[in-house]
């Protein structure tokens, strides 16, 4: 599994022709179809398979009309899969690689910011069912990652900012001199000047990934801020709320630190500075509604043990504890309580 920068269609679709794929298919949403196929990949003999935009699209029934598009068009164990999108598309066009003739080729072409830093790259492939996220799914790498920021420029800058939420875990967990030098002055950056983020989260993720393709260890170490950031990205997008996953990530993330505080395993003066600077770049909601779903759907994470809610969490910057058994009491009592970092004078 490999990722490579390309600056241009014509170069993406040179990469694409190497394949010698029996028949491409691009994989697409409404939106990647109109704003990103359409202009750069039109005039070529690429086949298209468009799925509605969001996240409920990353279910069985959608999952079951793509194998039958693949099917009906005689795709045959030859044929590449090009998934045009962000994580969605990547997830769901993933899964379906996977499985379909028990499994076929496929490149990621990550549109957006989340997608490109995390959702693209590592092998992870994914169906939800219902409201509870990514619990079918299966370890099944991309042939390539190809990498393009002019897809970037397609983006409202809430969907842009939300994808960062990803670069900074990255760099809580594996690169804190990076953390503390962008924290002096946390700011978005542009899109010319996001590569080398995209590239230092890519690399703390191959960095791990190589060590536990399959998530039995080391891994696991990618769900921080994620066991609390999925149950609220459920929740509230299932009471028709629009959540984007970074935003909830972002969300996650300030919890968990709380939680690690409270049990002894992170300085309060670090949870906060690294809380103030979440806040400044997502300027975090005072008080949570929906708990008692939220801990409902803690209770059906997939990183959960014998009925244990077990998390990630930081230790100090670039350190942390895999698999820490937190009381559901303790995650109410935080959820309940939780207000936004006091700000510094």
């Amino acid at each position: 599994m490999s990722f490579a920068f390309l600056n241009t269609p014509s170069e993406i679709i040179s990469e694409i022709e190497k394949s010698n794929a029996s028949q491409v298919f691009f994989l697409c949403d409404e939106n990647t179809y109109i704003h990103c196929f359409l202009p750069y990949f039109e005039n070529h003999t690429f086949q298209t398979i468009v799925i509605a935009s969001g996240e409920s699209s990353k279910s069985i029934d959608t999952f079951e009309m793509i194998c039958s598009h693949l099917s009906v068009n005689y795709a045959d164990k030859n044929t590449l899969l090009v998934n045009l999108g962000g994580g969605m598309v990547c997830d769901i066009g993933g899964f379906v690689a996977s499985v379909y003739k028990r499994g076929i080729r496929f490149i990621n072409i990550p549109t957006t910011l989340l997608a490109m830093a995390d959702a693209a790259y590592g092998g992870k492939t994914a169906l939800n069912l219902g409201s509870v996220k990514n619990i079918i799914g299966s370890f099944y790498p991309a042939e390539k990652i190809i990498l393009s920021d002019f897809f970037l420029n397609t983006l409202a800058p809430k969907e842009y900012h939300s994808g960062f939420a990803e670069i900074c875990k990255s760099m809580l967990l594996f690169a804190p001199e990076e953390w503390k030098q962008f924290s002096q002055n946390p700011s978005y950056p542009a899109v010319y000047q996001v590569k080398p983020y995209v590239k230092l989260a890519l690399q703390c993720k191959q960095n791990i990934v190589e060590k536990d393709p399959l998530e039995k260890n080391e891994r696991l170490s990618l769900n921080y801020g994620h066991s609390i950031g999925h149950a609220i990205e459920a929740v509230y997008n299932s009471k028709g709320f629009s959540l984007l996953h970074g935003e909830a990530i972002f969300w996650g993330m300030a919890l968990e630190n709380l939680l690690a505080f409270k049990l002894g395993l992170l300085q309060e003066d670090t949870m906060q500075s690294i809380n103030q600077v979440l806040q400044t770049l997502y300027p975090l909601p005072i008080e949570l509604v929906h708990i008692p779903e939220i801990l409902e759907a803690l209770k059906n994470d997939k990183k959960n043990d014998n009925d244990t809610i077990q998390m990630v969490l930081l230790s100090d910057l670039g350190k942390y504890l895999l698999k820490v058994p937190v009381a559901l009491g303790l995650i109410q009592e935080t959820l309940e309580n939780y207000a936004r970092p006091k700000q510094s004078n």
